[in-house]
């Protein structure tokens, strides 16, 4: 929400800025006009000084705020890109190890000693590996450099319980229905997808 609210607020401020160009260019362009009416020549300069003002203050924002604050977040997710190409690859892993466990075992999770599609070590071993590219990629000196979209989701990963909730059913040795299953993946697969497309979104360098 608060990466929205900065973009909007962002592009309504290179509106006014376009706007206070146009008004710098129509000024200088009319200098010599003759006066139409009593007092528009003092509006118009009026105007003219403020949108001045307003492209010097614009220009001192992008260089000592907007562009220090890019380059930060660009560092940032430079150092941290191979850990979230690691929970890329990890979180694929997961949802394709289960998609091919359902083919090949009906309508239910069977996760019994003798009948189990969900190794429970080899699972344990992926969210042990996700869990430790979380830590990685929130690690707090980087956190505060990266952008709030991102890190909200990120959160929205590490709180989700697909993984915990396979690994209790593991835990518990029991049957669990697919229909709840398949939301639970359904669930995990969209922020999956909402990762990759955040990632492949960064012009990396």
């Amino acid at each position: 929400m608060k990466e929205k609210l900065f973009k909007t607020t962002f592009m309504k401020l290179s509106c006014i800025l376009g706007v206070s160009i146009i008004i710098i260019l129509a000024y200088i362009l009319s200098i010599n006009f003759k006066e139409w009416t009593p007092m528009l020549g003092e509006i118009f300069t009026l105007l003219y000084n403020l949108s001045v003002s307003y492209v010097v203050a614009y220009v001192f924002y992008l260089v000592q705020v907007y562009i220090p604050d890019k380059e930060k977040n660009d560092n940032a997710m430079s150092i941290i890109k191979p850990d979230i190409e690691a929970l890329l690859v990890d979180m694929d892993t997961v949802i394709k190890y289960c998609e091919s466990s359902f083919k090949e075992n009906g309508d239910f999770i069977v996760v019994s000693e003798n009948c189990s599609i969900i190794n429970s070590d080899r699972f344990i071993r992926l969210q042990k590996d996700i869990d430790r590219d979380i830590r990685k990629i929130s690690n707090p000196i980087i956190c505060k450099n990266l952008d709030d979209k991102f890190l909200e989701l990120i959160t929205q990963i590490e709180k989700n319980i697909f993984t915990k909730y396979l690994d209790e059913n593991i835990k518990k040795n029991i049957k669990d229905n697919k229909i709840y299953f398949n939301q639970r993946l359904d669930e995990y697969k969209k922020l999956s997808n909402l990762l990759e497309m955040y990632y492949n979104s960064i012009n990396w360098e």
